[in-house]
């Protein structure tokens, strides 16, 4: 819980893992029946299970989707400025290519202070390659080079053009680990990274 005076804030990261219903009953009650000194900030892969939609009517709830977290192009510019590093090329350069990703961009800005000068090196396909995709089991990985050729896709599609009835099921787990595979609860649509889509593009070749 943070605590500066009033409001306090509590926060809870990785909520995504929280299986208990009661919790989700619990926390609404106290958005619901609060006094307005309370603020509760959820990290989730997932949405909650939550009424979400009348707590955003009623003015007790915002969501915000990843995008919140991801540098601006003139972000990307200053951290690499207050980081030594002055071309705003370079920065431009590996901006797009992170589309903001902070991991991926910290990545870029070391290749350029202790590398060769230049955003990209094997670090980024490194780190994909041992901590996300080693962790997937064939039949996921199978499924996710197959997908990698399409823009979005909902789960229902991506089960008809693979024939993997699995698929929503993959799907899910996939999500739930990871954050480069964006869900979109309103489409009701997946796609992928564009980091995580050209790793799996050369994957597929």
């Amino acid at each position: 819980i943070l605590s500066a005076g009033s409001p306090s804030i509590l926060v809870i990261d990785d909520y995504h893992n929280c299986a208990d219903r009661a919790v989700a009953v619990f926390l609404e009650t106290l958005v619901r029946n609060g006094d307005g000194d309370l603020r509760i900030l959820l990290l989730s892969r997932t949405m909650p299970e939550m009424n979400l939609e009348e707590m955003r009517f009623l003015d007790v709830a915002a969501v915000y989707d990843q995008r919140l977290l991801a540098f601006s192009g003139s972000e990307a510019r200053d951290y690499f400025h207050i980081n030594g590093v002055l071309s705003g090329a370079l920065a431009r350069t590996a901006w797009k290519y992170t589309e903001g990703w902070a991991a991926a961009l910290w990545l870029c800005l070391r290749n350029c202070r202790h590398g060769d000068g230049r955003p990209f090196s094997g670090d980024i396909e490194g780190m994909l390659d041992k901590v996300v995709y080693s962790s997937y089991s064939r039949a996921e990985r199978e499924l996710l080079m197959q997908l990698s050729v399409l823009e979005y896709f909902s789960a229902g599609e991506a089960g008809a053009l693979t024939r993997d009835h699995g698929a929503r099921q993959r799907l899910r787990r996939i999500h739930n680990k990871n954050a480069f595979l964006i869900h979109d609860p309103v489409r009701r649509r997946y796609q992928f990274h564009g980091i995580f889509k050209a790793f799996l593009h050369k994957r597929l070749e």
